[in-house]
């Protein structure tokens, strides 16, 4: 009888011993496992981070060349104008084709035709030449600077508008007398001649165009 209950303490310590050594792999498994998620999770984590970090990066970077080129095409565009600029300031009676853009070359042409006009003896004379209206404004000068056949130096610009309608006059030169005026109106070229040309005062052009 002492025996059996020997054989049967004996047995429930194997299956304890058995058990806790069960217990404690599993638990070393899951610490293993965990341990390896966690790792694998950083690694994720610092991945995304370094991509995060690295495509605001890349974003700055070319943000700063964008600027920069800008900034250059800005400094260029000033450059340019302060060229063009010092070339008008210089132009009463110099070569207006150095001027490339046509709305520059307008405006120095209109301004230039202004300051003639202002120190114009009011009892001479000039032709008026031609009459364009202002939405053939690029048509005009196109014609004035590559096949007007007269002097382009003497050839002077106006803009005048009303309430119907905004126009361009041209007139050419400046004469002391009708007579002198009138030779020079007979000897105008026939591309000239079709726009009906007629002698204008230039007491009457300052009162009008000034």
């Amino acid at each position: 009888m002492q025996q059996v209950q020997q054989i049967e303490t004996v047995v429930p310590q194997a299956s304890l011993q058995a058990a806790a050594t069960v217990t404690q792999a599993n638990l070393q498994a899951a610490a293993t496992v965990t341990q390896a998620n966690l790792q694998a999770a950083a690694t994720v984590t610092q991945a995304s981070l370094q991509a995060t970090t690295t495509v605001p990066q890349a974003s700055l970077q070319a943000e700063a060349e964008q600027t920069h080129a800008d900034e250059d095409l800005v400094l260029q565009k000033a450059l340019d104008q302060a060229a063009s600029s010092a070339i008008l300031a210089s132009q009463n009676g110099a070569d207006l084709s150095l001027t490339t853009d046509y709305n520059q070359w307008l405006n120095a042409k209109l301004q230039q035709s202004l300051v003639w006009l202002s120190n114009a003896d009011r009892d001479n004379v000039s032709i008026q030449v031609l009459v364009r209206s202002k939405s053939a404004a690029r048509e005009l000068v196109y014609y004035l600077r590559k096949e007007w056949p007269l002097d382009l130096s003497k050839t002077y610009l106006y803009e005048v508008s009303t309430k119907e309608r905004s126009i361009y006059r041209v007139f050419y030169s400046e004469f002391d007398t009708l007579s002198q005026g009138r030779n020079q109106l007979e000897q105008l070229p026939e591309s000239v001649k079709v726009n009906s040309p007629y002698l204008h005062s230039v007491y009457r052009m300052q009162k009008a165009l000034l």
